[in-house]
């Protein structure tokens, strides 16, 4: 189970790099045509990596913590010089939001849907920018992907999230077939 949900998972961050790299993105507009592999990361379910990364909240917003990737001469140099192990990440409102609906059985169109409805014009154009966060946290293993749903993890006792209705334009791209790729 292990090593195939790893796969799936590289697979699909691999897919977010390709979405990026070509700078289509989610598409702009409904009427747009999403590639089969932004569909593909679209409908997938997105986890916290609670192993891997602490976090907690202040102020209403979330700060991850996790530690550094340090190269083998930065260990050293720090061994020196000493330092923080960790970095310290305060997120912003629709970051937190994002970080907060990572629960693993939330579809990541569900989240940019909810996104553009409770933020809209601070985070245009959210498809683009929310998958990019994504694609960030994925590199430096803060949350997983998968193709499938994975077990809710749930909010800390006192943190909630009230229900959002998403922007439908997301929504309808869960319910498309995939198209064949070129």
């Amino acid at each position: 189970m292990g090593t195939g949900r790893n796969g799936e998972s590289r697979a699909l961050r691999g897919e977010l790099r390709l979405i990026h790299g070509r700078r289509t993105g989610a598409p702009a507009s409904s009427d747009a045509e999403p590639t089969p592999g932004t569909l593909r990361v679209l409908r997938c379910y997105v986890r916290r990596n609670e192993v891997g990364a602490r976090w907690h909240l202040e102020e209403g917003r979330v700060v991850v913590t996790f530690p550094k990737r340090l190269t083998r001469f930065e260990r050293k140099l720090q061994d020196v010089l000493g330092g923080p192990t960790d970095l310290r990440v305060p997120l912003d409102d629709a970051g937190s939001y994002v970080w907060l609906r990572c629960d693993g059985a939330t579809p990541l169109a569900r989240i940019l849907g909810e996104v553009a409805t409770r933020h809209g014009a601070q985070v245009e154009p959210v498809g683009v920018r929310i998958l990019r966060f994504v694609e960030l946290l994925a590199e430096r293993g803060l949350v997983e992907l998968s193709p499938t749903p994975l077990d809710r993890i749930a909010l800390p006792p006192g943190v909630s999230l009230e229900p959002i209705e998403a922007e439908p334009r997301w929504l309808t791209l869960l319910d498309q077939p995939l198209p064949q790729e070129r």
